[in-house]
């Protein structure tokens, strides 16, 4: 049985990556919650230590390292997704259509400047992630194929799940 999917490779898909990457599997919403929580009752809690015990070289560095992790949060959640679509360059907007076959996967890739097809078979699939909204499919550290779950057609994305536990040796499905 044939299950055919796609997916365009716009700004969207590549923040869902991205925020998959940088969270390891957890919900993005929720780290980004934690952190922005924490991080200021840290700074004032240096603050509160600064006031009361004076200003300590100490202090001055874990309040210089909370700033860089601030400003390294906000990079990693909001700017890093733009900075990686804009890498594709050429590939940008380009849709892949994939056809999960028994044995491998079809991509065929289309976009202004590029068209090509491939096979793949699972067994170069080191691991897959499931979203409420994506599958992702990693070859290696930078080469993962992104499938939109509402494109699926010729079965269900039920059925895709199960075909790909069943073929990818590690498969994380992700409650966000």
């Amino acid at each position: 049985m044939e299950i055919k999917a796609s997916c365009r490779l716009d700004l969207e898909s590549m923040r869902a990556l991205v925020h998959l990457r940088a969270y390891r599997g957890k919900s993005p919403k929720k780290r980004l919650t934690a952190s922005l929580i924490m991080l200021p009752l840290l700074y004032a809690l240096i603050i509160f230590e600064m006031i009361a015990f004076g200003i300590n070289t100490l202090l001055v560095v874990l309040l210089v390292v909370t700033v860089a992790l601030t400003f390294l949060t906000v990079y990693n959640h909001f700017l890093m997704p733009k900075a990686s679509y804009k890498r594709l360059g050429v590939m940008q907007g380009s849709i892949n259509s994939y056809t999960f076959r028994d044995e491998d996967i079809v991509v065929s890739t289309v976009s202004s400047e590029y068209n090509g097809e491939a096979i793949v078979s699972y067994s170069v699939i080191v691991s897959a992630f499931e979203t409420s909204r994506y599958f992702f499919l990693t070859q290696t550290n930078s080469t993962c194929f992104v499938v939109d779950k509402s494109t699926v057609l010729g079965g269900t994305a039920e059925q895709l799940r199960q075909k790909l536990q069943s073929a990818v040796p590690k498969y994380v499905l992700c409650k966000y």
